[in-house]
C-alpha cells in the first residue's frame, strides 16, 4: 500500500507539469490563461466537494462501499478518456 501511495504521489506533478502546455495546445495560446484558471479552480472546488461527498457515502455505504464507488467513478472516468 505504501510503495503505491508514493507511486501515486509521484507521479501527480506531472499533472500539473502537463496542464498549461497542452491547455495552449487544445484552445490556442490567446485564450489559455483564462482556460487554465478555470481548470485549476476545478481542482479547489473538487477537493473540498470530494472531500464532503466521501464523508456523506462513508456514513451510509461504510469504507468497503466507499472504495468500491470510488472504484466504479475512476472506471467510468477511464471509460470516458478512451473515447476521447
Amino acid at each position: 500500500f505504501g510503495a503505491a501511495l508514493c507511486g501515486i504521489f509521484f507521479c501527480l506533478g506531472g499533472n500539473f507539469v502537463m496542464f498549461p502546455t497542452v491547455n495552449a495546445k487544445t484552445f490556442g495560446v490567446k485564450n489559455a490563461a483564462e482556460i487554465y484558471s478555470v481548470l485549476f479552480s476545478g481542482f479547489a472546488v473538487a477537493a473540498i466537494g470530494g472531500a464532503k461527498l466521501s464523508q456523506k457515502f462513508l456514513g451510509a455505504l461504510g469504507w468497503g462501499g466507499l472504495i468500491n464507488a470510488m472504484t466504479v467513478v475512476a472506471l467510468m472516468g477511464l471509460l470516458l478518456l478512451n473515447l476521447l
